[in-house]
């Protein structure tokens, strides 16, 4: 995986067959040197038996990058039934029901632990984020999968599109940095989120105090994750974890850019789980006995039935109840997750019900107080008037409850119009349809997430939630300028998105009063028209709105392809 990653050779160029790569790997040793298998029929297949793990290149003395070719086999269309259960893990490793994304306010860096350590090791993990967020000013958090597993399985499209979508909420919430504890999140950030600054764990470990949980007087050997090959900075920060904690360090042949995969690279155990033990077999003959460091939760998890075998970070945050089951991990997952919900004061399912609760009430009271009645538009003017002084705040408080129950607003904009004039029917219908935008969305942020997703299905929905990540408080913009969805609906749907509520607000403020100016000045001059009076203010409120929908049905000729 070099620079973007979208562009590799599918074939391997200047290939001598020297026959160097293959005394090492188990897989070219029985199948031929790459240049060989590029030329077979079968080579896509193959392709799904390399490790990905990049030790040909380091001994290929032409400087080629088989494990890029096999990577580029893999997505011309091989069969991956075989790998649905790991496709499966990363699904459920990044629904919602794992993900949890804590962004403090003027927060710029986020610790991204990745899938696997905190399944592994969640008492590590937390304690790990504790000690960051003691030395990293307004330290967010990110529980996620980085979707490698689609990237080495060829599905490339889908991992980009997904990816650059992660990457894009973050850029949007102003989060330019991120650390890492996993070799794989590492790789792939550094790699297609260039925008960001992108560091381990374990080079911000290496340079800050701490003192050591757990030693290991005899020694111990290092094993370097095949993900971080080329990153000697990284091996470095590593070995300088352990000898501060006053353990000795005995450097094995394979280690650094020589370092030999775990066994678990590229998902080949699916396949044929004997090739990958042999990496395996191979690190057990040159350790000797010797306790094993590493610092991949993978490579601990695969090592481990044959060797001693700890994560770096239990020398610094362990003991920890380590599994290596999946049901466990699955749980471990969840139960650190609701850990960081309780830290981070995230709104339960206990306070959602409660706060539907509260709206329910208020919905009641709306309508048994005749609120509701005073929403017609034969009613609604009286009611105003009888409240003399206070019908401005009467007004703005309908207006803004109305969108909260999908009720319409456009009669009370009429009624704003002819009772307040252009003036101040403007000012007061911006602020109260601000207000219902806004409590609408905290609604579908905070409480009834499931019953707004149900409104939300389809294929326009998801391509709203596209543009949205892609482009903020700009799609706030355009929606609130030209209406694409009903006005109060959508205001739920921004509450799903990844916007954060203040440009939302600004942006819905903003941008809604060019419409809020056409409708209300058209209002405004319905007593005169009744009286057969064609006023300037008609005249201007016409015009505005016969603008608005022409821009409206232009744009919605343009981008139908899109949006549809």
């Amino acid at each position: 995986m070099r620079g973007s990653g979208k562009n590799r050779e599918n074939r391997l160029t200047g290939c001598t067959r020297c026959n160097l790569c293959r005394a090492e790997c188990a897989f070219l040793e029985k199948y031929g040197t790459p240049g060989e298998i590029a030329e077979r029929k079968d080579r896509v297949a193959l392709s799904f038996l390399c490790s990905l793990c990049g030790l040909c290149h380091v001994r290929c003395p032409e400087g080629l990058h088989p494990e890029e070719m096999f990577l580029a086999f893999r997505s011309e269309g091989g069969d991956l039934n075989p790998f649905k259960n790991i496709l499966f893990y990363e699904r459920v490793g990044t629904s919602s029901l794992f993900t949890f994304t804590f962004i403090p306010h003027g927060g710029d860096c986020v610790f991204f632990p990745g899938c696997t350590l905190p399944g592994t090791h969640p008492e590590v993990t937390f304690r790990l984020f504790d000690f960051l967020a003691s030395q990293i000013p307004r330290l967010g958090l990110v529980l996620d999968c980085c979707l490698k597993i689609s990237h080495d399985l060829g599905r490339k499209d889908y991992f980009y599109r997904q990816f650059q979508k992660k990457i894009t909420v973050l850029l949007n919430q102003g989060i330019n940095k991120v650390v890492t504890a996993c070799p794989n999140c590492y790789r792939v950030f550094a790699a297609y989120g260039t925008e960001m600054e992108v560091k381990t764990v374990y080079e911000v470990l290496a340079s800050l105090p701490f003192e050591a949980r757990k030693n290991f007087p005899e020694g111990v050997t290092i094993h370097d994750p095949c993900p971080l090959r080329f990153s000697p900075e990284v091996h470095q920060a590593v070995r300088q974890i352990v000898t501060s904690a006053g353990i000795t360090v005995r450097e094995i042949p394979h280690h650094g850019e020589n370092t030999l995969c775990c066994g678990e690279g590229g998902f080949v155990s699916a396949l044929s789980p004997e090739l990958a033990r042999q990496w395996g077999k191979r690190i057990q003959e040159e350790v000797k006995g010797s306790t094993v460091i590493t610092y991949c939760a993978g490579c601990t998890e695969e090592l481990q039935g044959a060797l001693s075998v700890f994560h770096v970070l239990e020398i610094l945050f362990g003991p920890d109840k380590r599994s290596s089951h999946s049901l466990l991990n699955y749980f471990h997952r969840l139960s650190l997750k609701r850990k960081f919900q309780k830290r981070f004061h995230a709104p339960s399912k206990k306070g959602r019900l409660l706060f539907l609760l509260y709206l329910l009430l208020g919905f009641l009271l709306v309508r048994q107080s005749g609120l509701a009645s005073a929403l017609n538009l034969a009613v609604l003017p009286h009611w105003l008037l009888k409240a003399g002084k206070w019908a401005p705040f009467l007004y703005i408080l309908i207006y803004s409850v109305a969108p909260l129950f999908l009720l319409p607003a456009l009669p009370l904009t009429i009624v704003g119009g002819i009772l307040f004039g252009p003036v101040f029917g403007v000012l007061y219908t911006l602020v109260g349809s601000t207000l219902g935008a806004s409590l609408a969305f905290l609604v579908a942020r905070y409480g009834g997430r499931a019953w707004v997703e149900e409104k939300l299905k389809g294929h326009r929905w998801q391509k709203f939630d596209d543009q949205v990540a892609k482009h903020g408080w700009k799609v706030v913009a355009l929606v609130r300028l030209i209406p694409l969805f009903p006005f109060n609906l959508v205001n739920y749907a921004f509450g799903l998105t990844g916007i954060k509520f203040l440009p939302y607000v600004l942006a819905t403020l903003i941008f809604m009063l060019p419409a809020c100016i056409a409708f209300v000045v058209f209002s405004s001059s319905l007593p005169d028209l009744v009286k057969g009076r064609i006023s300037g203010t008609f005249l201007l409120g016409v015009g505005l709105i016969g603008f608005l929908s022409f821009a409206s049905f232009v744009y919605r000729k343009r981008k139908k392809n899109n949006w549809r």
